[in-house]
């Protein structure tokens, strides 16, 4: 096997020993490190040419501050068994993209990085302003996620490779369509950043009286409702709508929690699903959006006192590793026909989604997990 792609492990597990692990850094930063795309300057805000990027934080850097550990946190990678990447983030660095300049970075996201705007609901500007950041946010990783794959798909061996070859062909037209989405969902908010359109509906809005333990701000399709009933066809890239997204955030304050959840106005794809969450009693519903965060999301920044336990614990560590597998096909069904494939990958992603499972991991947004001062 090529020297190089044996550290891109496809199968959702990082390099398997340090050597390797220090060689994929060494490519990732070769690779990611390229400046010879045209438009390595172009403001994604403003257009402009030749502007310097800012370091652009996902998650207002305030937020983070607020669990933040002698400037640092952790990252999901705790939880993998064999990590892509240190599982210790830098404040400065955690969650940051390059695809704005810092006149716009001020400019376009100053009502939500306000930490004066969570002292009641969130306004159309602010969820917007949430919205726009996020969908860069992803853009800008799957780009540098392309990258990546189009190197390793260079230097795979054809003949001795030829199904990874396959798989990792699937892959990319998958990053691809995921990052020309997130470019074309984030151009679309932009043209209604400043006027008075009302583009998305909160679904849910709590404000908790503690600190919760963990930072999140991302976006991403619900599989199955609470009857396993499927909401969104994942497996046919073309059926798949812009705005069937429901946009999550997780922000701990100074002395409380803000979790927000919001989709586009006019769609109903969540609706039930909602209604039903808010009929559940408080600890429920935290409960589920926690199983939500680990079942679906990836950039979570956690306080470094999380308990030794948590970072132990059997079901996390499942999610953690199957993460990157889910929408991917495996080697056993490449070959299967669509309509075979669909159902099996159907029954596999019901079996590890089921919404009701959500008691078999910690509630991390329960008071239980509440980090105070001496956390800090």
């Amino acid at each position: 096997m090529n020297k190089y792609f044996k550290t891109l492990n496809i199968n959702g597990l990082g390099p398997l020993t340090q050597e390797d692990f220090i060689e994929l850094n060494k490519i990732c930063s070769k690779v990611l490190s390229n400046k010879s795309s045209s438009k390595k300057n172009r403001c994604f805000i403003c257009k402009k040419q030749n502007k310097p990027y800012c370091n652009s934080h996902t998650i207002p850097q305030f937020i983070l501050k607020n669990i933040a550990k002698n400037g640092e946190l952790l990252t999901t990678q705790i939880f993998n068994k064999t990590p892509f990447s240190k599982p210790i983030s830098g404040l400065n660095n955690t969650q940051t993209f390059h695809k704005i300049c810092t006149d716009c970075d001020k400019k376009t996201f100053k009502d939500y990085e306000n930490p004066d705007a969570y002292d009641k609901i969130p306004s159309q500007n602010i969820l917007k302003q949430i919205a726009l950041k996020s969908y860069i946010s992803r853009s800008y990783k799957h780009q540098k996620e392309l990258k990546l794959g189009y190197y390793a798909k260079n230097n795979i061996q054809q003949n001795a490779d030829y199904l990874r070859l396959v798989q990792l062909e699937y892959e990319l037209n998958v990053c691809n369509y995921n990052y020309q989405s997130n470019n074309k969902k984030a151009n679309f908010v932009l043209k209604n950043i400043n006027n008075d359109e009302v583009l998305f509906k909160i679904q849910y809005f709590k404000t908790l009286d503690y600190v919760v333990p963990y930072a999140l701000q991302s976006h991403f399709i619900i599989l199955f409702d609470f009857n396993d009933e499927p909401l969104a066809n994942t497996f046919d890239i073309s059926d798949i709508n812009a705005k069937d997204d429901i946009i999550l955030c997780i922000f701990p304050l100074k002395t409380k929690s803000i979790i927000i959840a919001f989709d586009y106005l006019g769609n109903s794809l969540y609706d039930n699903f909602f209604t039903t969450l808010n009929t559940l009693t408080l600890d429920e519903q935290l409960s589920i959006i926690n199983y939500l965060v680990f079942l679906y999301c990836e950039d979570i920044y956690f306080n470094n006192n999380i308990d030794d336990k948590i970072k132990k614990d059997e079901n996390l560590i499942k999610f953690a590793n199957s993460q990157q597998k889910v929408g991917a096909k495996s080697f056993d069904v490449l070959f299967l026909s669509e309509k075979k494939y669909e159902e099996e990958r159907l029954k596999e992603i019901l079996n590890s989604h089921n919404i009701n499972n959500y008691k078999t991991i910690p509630n991390l947004l329960g008071k239980k997990y509440a980090i105070n001062a001496r956390c800090l």
